[in-house]
């Protein structure tokens, strides 16, 4: 009887201890579990604020597309896990297309200064076929913004152009009217009898003006040798007065009067008549 109930007790003072020791391994697994759980946790934390950092920093990037803020986009990239290697790729590539991009917009802005000074159609053509390459939305206004101050520089070369034909044109308009006027002014000229004509090399005289029937002509002709007596030699004298004073020949101070039209000759010493002009007797 004693023997069974000590069994008894026994039986029942190990099943408490397994009992307990059963408790003590799941408290234990469970709080390793618990704490592999925080530190997982704490993991997956931080690697999503890294993450958020790296996509906040390529956005920054992207609006101000400051060189520095490229940096700190690259900087915060490099520092996800191995965990993050598929966001890591897609955000670096995402930067790279920003560097992309923005040296394109850059080969814009350069040509397109280039083009401002140069004016050139070649630059034209080529500014215009940097700027149809940018096709990325992003990048929608600075192609718009590009394309309007090509169109200004394409104006206004249009506009240089017209203003330098129509200068052209109207310098050989009036180089035309010119060149008519003094062909006018010479033929008139000519045949008013105003030209002065050099004398000959075998000593020829000087040849007066001749007068119009009309009276319009600046020169005189004398009458015709007649025989005519006095009055009609103080009638000639008389017009002879009237005479402007011709331009003597270079290097000869004295047309004879034997070589001049109806018997007249130039007196260079201006005793005879007036302005030098004598009536050589029988010249008329």
């Amino acid at each position: 009887m004693k023997i069974k109930k000590k069994t008894m007790i026994i039986g029942t003072v190990t099943i408490l201890i397994v009992g307990i020791s059963f408790g003590m391994i799941q408290q234990q697994k469970a709080e390793a579990e618990r704490i592999t759980q925080e530190e997982q946790d704490a993991k997956l934390k931080k690697e999503k604020e890294a993450l958020d950092m790296a996509k906040k920093a390529i956005d920054e990037a992207y609006k101000t597309r400051n060189e520095k803020d490229i940096k700190t986009a690259e900087a915060t990239i490099s520092k996800l896990s191995d965990n993050q290697k598929k966001d890591k790729v897609s955000l670096t590539n995402k930067l790279t297309e920003l560097t992309k991009l923005l040296n394109q917009l850059n080969d814009v802005n350069k040509q397109l200064s280039k083009t401002e000074k140069s004016k050139s159609q070649t630059d034209i053509d080529t500014t215009q076929q940097l700027i149809d390459k940018l096709t990325d939305d992003y990048l929608k206004k600075d192609k718009d913004t590009a394309q309007k101050k090509l169109d200004e520089i394409k104006t206004q070369l249009s506009t240089e152009k017209e203003q330098a034909d129509k200068a052209k044109v109207e310098k050989a308009q009036a180089d035309r009217q010119v060149a008519v006027q003094a062909e006018q002014y010479q033929n008139e000229a000519t045949n008013n009898g105003n030209e002065y004509v050099p004398p000959a090399d075998d000593g020829g005289g000087y040849v007066p003006p001749t007068n119009n029937a009309s009276g319009g002509g600046d020169g005189y002709t004398p009458p015709a040798n007649n025989g005519g007596g006095a009055s009609n030699n103080n009638a000639a004298q008389d017009a002879v007065n009237n005479i402007p004073t011709p331009s003597p020949p270079a290097n000869n101070n004295d047309i004879s009067g034997t070589d001049g039209p109806n018997g007249w000759e130039l007196d260079t010493t201006g005793t005879d008549g007036p302005n030098g002009w004598e009536l050589e007797s029988g010249g008329w």
